[in-house]
């Protein structure tokens, strides 16, 4: 005995919840069981409902009143540990990001591929319109009214687990998940005109921005690259050879010789600024090299010099016997060759 929960993705085959091993299972071969055998019916979902007992088999008797059994068995599922794999994957996709008043560009295009991934952007994008359910609707319109109505609570259910406590209370009473997605918008992201005047200061500061002498490749391309991706978030595109272009024009002189090579090798327009970076980036390494070793020789030869210097400045006269010094033509008046010597302790002469 067992539920069927939907067909197989990765092969040609039923998924059957088994009440017994509480397992999923995948098989061609199933059996349907109906009325006559006094053992389990069928509704129109696809959902097998045991009636082994007189009772249920009256309640079963009516596909309305099986069907209302389905969501309290869809919530037992989600709560005994089987719910990621009966509901087709889509419980094994990550949570909302959490918008808790900053960053609310970054935020956005995250809750806009979450909602993708759940096919809800275009309830959020569009809205739902209550009264465009015709008079007499046949079967099929009725039961996409009645989708489009689910999904729109269930896109508004997600964009509410998807704020902070702070911010929920701007949109608790908009029950259109429309309009509480461009009220979010319009209170941290702005109207079209602020946007706009954001946009035209961000183009001011890309046009001016020019990297410094004592700047890093990295960190100038960094730098444009954080800009840029701030221009997109405001709607507009900015393709890779207007990147580099401003890149080549306002790099400092040091890289003048880089530039003519790259320009005559390359072609601009097939160039991506991941390479143009990577190319600046040997250049600079190069050089940096090459100061380096330059300052290194030019420290050498000044400390010897010093060396030198200090060598003959710590110079001092001669001195004899027990410390005492013999003569100080310096200090004499006399010529250096006119000097009064000591007497010879042996013969008592003076020299001449």
């Amino acid at each position: 005995m067992g539920i069927f929960v939907g067909y197989s993705t990765q092969s040609k085959g039923y998924r059957v919840y088994n009440l017994q091993t509480k397992k999923i299972l995948i098989s061609r071969d199933i059996k349907v069981l109906d009325k006559s055998q006094d053992c389990s019916v069928e509704n129109g979902d696809g959902l097998v409902v045991n009636t082994t007992d007189e009772s249920s088999v009256k309640k079963s008797k009516s596909l309305a009143e099986v069907s209302l059994q389905l969501p309290i068995l869809v919530s037992w599922i989600r709560t005994s540990g089987i719910g990621a794999e009966l509901l087709g994957g889509h419980s094994s996709l990550p949570s909302p990001p959490i918008f808790k008043g900053v960053n609310y560009d970054l935020w956005a295009i995250k809750m806009e591929t979450f909602f993708m991934a759940h096919g809800l952007w275009n309830s959020v994008k569009e809205g739902f319109d209550p009264s465009s359910l015709a008079e007499n609707p046949t079967v099929q319109a009725l039961k996409d009214f009645n989708e489009k109505k689910q999904k729109k609570f269930k896109a508004l259910t997600f964009l509410h687990s998807a704020i902070d406590d702070t911010i929920f209370t701007r949109v608790v009473g908009i029950k259109c998940i429309k309009k509480a997605w461009e009220k979010l918008q319009e209170e941290y992201q702005g109207n079209a005109r602020v946007r706009q005047q954001k946009l035209l200061t961000l183009k001011r500061e890309f046009e001016l921005l020019k990297m410094q002498e004592s700047e890093q490749i990295k960190d100038y391309s960094d730098k444009l690259s954080e800009m840029v991706n701030q221009m997109k978030l405001y709607g507009e595109e900015v393709p890779d050879h207007k990147v580099i272009e401003k890149i080549l024009i306002s790099l400092p002189n040091r890289f003048e010789a880089k530039i003519a090579a790259i320009e005559e090798s390359c072609d601009l327009t097939k160039l991506s600024v991941f390479e143009l970076c990577s190319k600046l980036q040997a250049q600079e390494l190069r050089f940096t090299r090459k100061s380096e070793e330059v300052t290194k020789g030019a420290f050498h030869m000044k400390h010897k010099g010093k060396q030198s210097s200090s060598s003959k400045e710590c110079k001092k006269p001669w001195k004899g016997g027990k410390g005492k010094q013999i003569s100080n033509v310096a200090n004499s008046n006399e010529s250096p060759g006119k000097g009064n010597f000591s007497p010879c302790p042996y013969c008592k002469k003076k020299s001449s």
